[in-house]
Parts: C-alpha cells; structure tokens; sequence
C-alpha cells in the first residue's frame, strides 16, 4: 500500500506511525481519530496489539476496516520494545515517527513535518516540542514542552541535551527518523524503562557528525496515565535489586568513541535514576546490596565530575554572552555609522 502511494505523489514523503497498543481499549480511538483526522493522505499507521486482555485487538480491527492505512499487527513478545520492534520491521513509510495509545497528534502536524524535509532535506531526524495533558478531576490541563525558537544541531550536541533537557526527553513520541537511518536500530526488549532514551542516545552517537532539527511547534499531546506501562516499578528492576536502566548505559561508558564530557552526562543521568528509584527498591522489599554498591559507585562519578559540569555550564554561559555583546557591539556600529552618515 505504502509504496503505490509514494510513487504517486514522490515529492511528498510517506509517513508511517508506529503505535504499540496494550491494554488500550478506552484510549485507543483518540489516539487513531487524531491520526485519520491529519489532513495529509500519504501515511500510514502500524498498530501492534501486544497481548492485552481487553478487546484492544478487536477495536484496532474495526479502525482498520474503516481505513485502510490502518495495518494491524499482533506481537508475540509482550512489551513496548517488542512492539515496536515489529512496527519497525512492518512500517513502509521513507519517515517514521511513534505514538502512544491514549497520546494524540494536533491537527497539521504529518502536513508540518512534511514541510520540514521539504525545507531541509539534510536532515535524518526532527525533534518538536508537546504539550503534556493530564486530567484534574473533569478539568483537563496542558503544559506546553518547547523551544524558544527552531534550529539545527549536531546530533553529539542533542544526545547531550537529551541527557538533561526536559524539552528534548529521550522518548520517540516527539521525533520523526528517517527510514533508512534506523533500519539497523532495534529497542532493547529487555528495558521496562527509559528503552526510547537508550534507542535515541544509540543512534545519536553513532552518527555524531549528522544534522537534526529541532522545532519550536508543538506537534504532539502526552497523556499523563498512571496506568501506562512505564508506571510498572516492579519492571524496572532485575530480582537481585539492580535497576534495568543500567544495562543499556554501562555498554555506553565503554565506547572509545564516546567523548569524556558526554561520558559525564551519562554517568550523571544514572546517579539520578539510581537516587530516584533506590526507595522504590526498598518499598519494593528487593535486595539492597546490589543497589547501594551501584548507588556508591555513581555518587563518587557525579561528585567527581561536578568541576567538569561547572566549568562546561560556564563556558555556555560565557558565549551566550559573548554572542549577545558581539551583536550589541554590532548594533553600535551600526547607529554611528549612521550618525555620521546624517552628519555628512
């Protein structure tokens, strides 16, 4: 189906959406109305069903008699990994992006991100920024995720961001990837958590040099649901204690392509999630051992390059600076030569 559409209309990039769907039944129709509703025909979805005991599969059955873009697939390995490593090996489109059940797309974002590889046809991926929608009561609330304004960046630079801007995140809801970029790339089946974050930093780092574009528009609604699959504790750790996080990072650490500053950044990140969730292992009753010997190790890190992190958020600051006053000098020289234009 995929590719009869794109040799249709070849100057129009076919966009295929990956959506894992467990235990989705009451979700899962704002999710593909907000999908059907996308004024831009050349996409697809790949819904993979991924063992739910609700009628999740069946819906998902009738969206796609309705519309055909709609491909619906069940995965044999439960997880979110698993089901999107399928809709990666389903997914036809020249761009792939991802979305969760209970999440939405604004309308005009597949038509937006097709201007974006129009207008830079460079680039392998796009970032742009969400709102996070979370229900009080009947009332429902928005905080919108985004950047001052768009831009370029090297993909070494945002693997760092992603390591402590809240705006970037490691998820894969608020990017679009090329195809052929990604076609080597798989999520590791065996993280219950932050297996976006390690797929991105993966990719990233492979391809330091590349170009991405971040987007200042909001394209995209994340459903806060306590319920998701991320909410699962117990997942996140292995039965001796150590926290799941930790495989997919360490093999990082190890890379001799892997520069000392983002090194930092990354041992930082895994301090965090050791001081975040080391009370969850002890509510959890799981052994400590293993947990406080990594928490030790991943302190003595974080202490021991706080001079490195200081200096490197001074020397940002310092030629943000230097940017501004370059251009208020600018601007000065500007108005006097003026003034003696007027004079003459």
């Amino acid at each position: 189906m995929g590719s009869s559409m794109k040799r249709g209309q070849e100057h129009l990039p076919f966009i295929s959406l990956i959506l894992p769907a467990y235990q989705a039944e009451k979700d899962l129709d704002r999710t593909l109305q907000s999908i059907v509703d996308q004024d831009y025909p050349h996409k697809e979805v790949v819904v993979i069903e991924n063992g739910s005991t609700d009628k999740t599969f069946d819906k998902a059955v009738e969206w796609s008699k309705r519309y055909p873009f709609i491909l619906v697939k069940k995965s044999l390995q439960k997880g979110v990994s698993a089901a999107r490593n399928l809709g990666l090996d389903v997914a036809s489109g020249d761009w792939i992006g991802f979305c969760d059940a209970g999440d939405y797309f604004f309308p005009g974002a597949l038509k937006e991100m097709s201007q974006y590889v129009k207008d830079h046809p460079n680039k392998a991926l796009f970032v742009f920024g969400f709102t996070v929608a979370a229900k009080s009561g009947r009332i429902w609330q928005h905080e919108r995720i985004h950047f001052e304004k768009s831009k370029a960046m090297s993909a070494l630079s945002l693997a760092r961001r992603m390591l402590y801007d809240n705006r970037i995140m490691g998820s894969v809801w608020n990017k679009f990837f090329q195809a052929k970029a990604i076609k080597n790339y798989r999520f590791n089946e065996e993280l219950s958590h932050c297996e976006d974050m390690n797929f991105c930093l993966n990719w990233l780092l492979d391809h330091p040099n590349s170009s991405v574009y971040l987007s200042n528009k909001c394209l995209y609604a994340y459903v806060k649901d306590p319920q998701s699959a991320t909410q699962d504790k117990k997942g996140l750790f292995h039965i001796d204690g150590r926290l799941k996080y930790l495989d997919a990072f360490l093999p990082l650490l190890d890379r001799k392509d892997v520069d000392t500053w983002t090194k930092a950044l990354i041992k930082r990140n895994i301090f965090r999630l050791l001081h975040r969730y080391r009370g969850t292992a002890k509510e959890l009753g799981l052994p400590m051992e293993s947990m406080d010997c990594q928490y030790r190790r991943y302190r003595g890190y974080f202490y021991g390059n706080m001079p490195l992190l200081i200096w490197h958020l001074f020397r940002r600051f310092q030629m943000k600076w230097k940017v501004k006053a370059e251009a208020l000098e600018g601007n000065g020289a500007s108005d006097r030569r003026g003034g003696k234009d007027e004079e003459h």
